[in-house]
């Protein structure tokens, strides 16, 4: 009988971090990013909203030049499948820096913005893709403002946080207000703990409404506290902060975390990327931007990829640039560092039924210890079969079971810092080579891309 070799030991970290490094497409400047098709017009500020027709829409900003005296009404629309911007009928009235959302009769909806002499806007407008054209609707913002957050919830309200009233400290805002679609009229409700203009803005799965960064006229520029909001309660509470300040990030959800991309440091633009999860309620570090940027907006597409639409950056006042991250480009890679004794030594030979300790650590990219705490989908076991008859090996893991720690599902549990799975071998009496493994319980969460292995025999 043909008995393979165990290929995965004790493997030096530096090692297994380094084959995580190079499978990742998440940790290296620029990768997991790639430049999309270009607007037919430069845009920093713009307000972007995905359509109810799968078009992405573009709206606003400034379009060129240096300084608010550029900002226009026009607007555009993306199809992805076609891959082309295309214009639409532009606005009543010229916005940099509104918010723009679509309700669930696929109206798209542009609130407030400031004009070419800043004037700040307390109106909105509201667009049909079927039936067009633009209208000025009759209900205004209770307060003028710009460069807010904005959201829309399951019942068509739309939120509206935070921004500026006026280019001056006075204008600096934490107000909240709420469209109401039944009676068509906006109201305060509870304002955020703190005053913050062009924020990062996201709703995640649970409807609650989240407000990124930002920062103040009156300081700081940038702030990196994070603020979320509870529609059914009206209440704001802190979440955890960013790694760093950013004002005016790009900011979506995608695979279930909130994205900020981009923003502005204080005294220079960024290009990195972090990520909120709300399950751990903590931030990592996503894929590196390609370039530094800023005031760009963030939408996810009917394909599941991301796109930061827009902005500025060093030296460019209006990009017409539109980068794209597919949602598996950052799914968080980890390496398990080897099972550990007994199950290190080789192929164990076994002769009747026994229970098999397996034990492992994950780690992160860093060398951080990944735990239960980290990651929604514990890993599973994995089993193969080889009858040394030349046929292809099959995969057995359903007639896995547990003796204590692990789950007759083949998950393993994690207690005192392993993950441990006790594998009964009483199901498996064909003799062969039987190779198990540590496998992500979801690849559209993390991936295991270095693993662990080990074999038994039975003869």
């Amino acid at each position: 009988m043909r008995v393979a070799k165990v290929l995965t030991m004790h493997i030096p970290v530096r090692i297994v971090l380094l084959v995580c490094l190079l499978a990742d497409s998440s940790v290296s400047a620029g990768e997991g990013w790639e430049p999309g098709v270009s607007l037919q017009s430069p845009r920093t500020g713009p307000g972007v909203t995905l359509g109810a027709d799968g078009h992405i829409y573009a709206i606003g900003g400034v379009d060129y030049g240096i300084g608010d005296k550029h900002a226009t009404n026009t607007a555009e629309r993306f199809h992805e499948a076609t891959g082309n911007w295309e214009y639409i009928e532009p606005m009543w009235m010229t916005r940099h820096l509104p918010g723009a959302v679509t309700d669930s009769d696929g109206r798209i909806w542009v609130v407030g913005g400031h004009n070419a002499g800043f004037v700040v806007h307390d109106t909105v407008e509201r667009y049909d893709p079927v039936g067009g054209p633009w209208m000025l609707m009759g209900s205004r913002l209770n307060m003028a403002r710009t460069g807010h957050g904005i959201a829309i919830t399951g019942n068509d309200c739309i939120y509206v946080f935070g921004g500026t009233s006026e280019y001056s400290a006075a204008g600096d805002l934490a107000s909240v207000e709420k469209y109401d679609s039944a009676t068509g009229v906006w109201t305060f409700v509870a304002s955020m703990n703190e005053a913050r203009g062009t924020p990062g803005y996201a709703a995640d799965g649970q409807g609650r409404i989240y407000a990124i960064g930002g920062g103040r006229i009156g300081g700081p520029a940038a702030l990196s506290t994070v603020e979320r909001y509870d529609p059914e309660g009206d209440t704001w509470e802190y979440v955890a902060s960013l790694p760093e300040p950013l004002g005016n990030p790009a900011a979506f959800v995608l695979s279930g975390e909130i994205y900020a991309v981009g923003g502005w440091q204080g005294s220079s633009y960024t290009d990195k990327c972090y990520i909120y999860s709300p399950s751990t309620e903590s931030w990592r570090a996503g894929p590196q931007m390609y370039e530094a940027l800023g005031l760009a907006r963030g939408v996810v597409g009917l394909s599941s990829k991301a796109y930061v639409v827009g902005g500025e950056g060093p030296n460019i006042w209006a990009k017409d640039r539109v980068a794209v991250l597919s949602a598996a480009a950052n799914v968080p890679c980890y390496s398990c560092l080897g099972f550990e004794p007994p199950m290190d030594k080789g192929a164990v030979t076994v002769k009747k039924n026994r229970v098999l300790p397996f034990k492992a650590e994950l780690i992160d990219l860093d060398g951080n210890p990944v735990t239960d705490a980290d990651i929604l989908s514990p890993p599973v076991i994995q089993v193969w079969f080889d009858s040394g008859q030349a046929e292809d090996p099959v995969d057995v893991s359903e007639q896995a079971l547990s003796a204590g720690q692990g789950t007759d599902g083949n998950q393993f549990e994690f207690s005192d810092g392993k993950w441990r799975f006790n594998l009964k071998t009483k199901n498996y009496t064909a003799q062969g080579t039987y190779t198990i493994r540590m496998v992500s319980g979801n690849e559209s969460e993390y991936v295991i891309e270095s693993t662990c292995q080990a074999m038994f025999v039975i003869n």
